[in-house]
């Protein structure tokens, strides 16, 4: 993340841009277009990899969503 910040990393920020690649949080809501037979719950705990993951909220693709178990720190979870 700090090469990142940086911009001595592979991929090059676009500014500007919130730093972050790994993150675990909770489902908050589905949006549009995920259909009924999706495997996550709101209220679940997921984790996944995304840019900008230093946020409070992030609107993401379903399909990167990686569902955790609700004991599993998310110190550790963002780990995955």
């Amino acid at each position: 993340d700090v090469m990142f910040i940086q911009g001595m990393y592979g991929l090059q920020p676009t500014l500007p841009q919130v730093a972050g690649f790994e993150a675990a949080g909770t489902l908050e809501a589905l949006g549009e277009g995920v259909g009924e037979n999706f495997f996550l719950q709101t209220g679940q705990r997921v984790a996944f990899t995304h840019t900008g993951t230093w946020a409070e909220t992030l609107v993401l693709p379903a399909r990167g969503l990686i569902a955790t178990p609700a004991a599993m720190p998310p110190e550790t979870a963002a780990q995955l």
